[in-house]
């Protein structure tokens, strides 16, 4: 026997359901979460959704999202077992939010090599920066070459 129960679930309202075996009632379970949340009763953050349902205060589950977490520099993910999303940044960006220059690169956009590096990060393909091998490697000058 399947009965409607009433009641709020971490945002959802109305949304479990109780079964009953031999007279022997069992937990309430949600049948349906909204957007961003699952589990039994809805308090877990779903797959690329941050925050923290069973806080106190409850923090919502919200998007993952690549411009507020990562400076639009990198793809921002949920990470398993926690209540935040983490960046994964794109080439010559670092960090935890993709906010600064990775090794071996330099610019305003993190799109040229620093000094005593070379590729070609802008190029299509592009070519990361790697570390000159010696002076010679660096056109004799220790500067990067793009």
């Amino acid at each position: 026997e399947l009965r409607h129960v009433r009641g709020e679930f971490h945002g959802q309202p109305d949304c479990c359901a109780c079964s009953s075996v031999h007279g022997v009632r069992r937990r309430a379970a949600c049948d349906a979460c909204a957007p961003g949340y699952e589990g039994a009763n809805c308090d877990i953050c779903a797959a690329d959704f941050k925050g923290n349902p069973t806080a106190a205060p409850a923090v919502p589950c919200t998007a993952c999202d690549d411009r507020a977490d990562c400076n639009g520099k990198g793809n921002s993910t949920s990470v398993a077992g926690s209540s935040s999303c983490a960046c994964d940044c794109n080439a010559g960006w670092q960090g935890a939010s993709c906010a600064s220059c990775a090794a071996g690169y330099d610019g305003a956009n993190c799109d040229i090599c620093a000094a005593n590096f070379k590729g070609n990060p802008t190029a299509a393909p592009a070519v990361p920066c790697t570390a000159c091998d010696d002076a010679a490697d660096c056109n004799g000058k220790g500067n990067s070459t793009s």
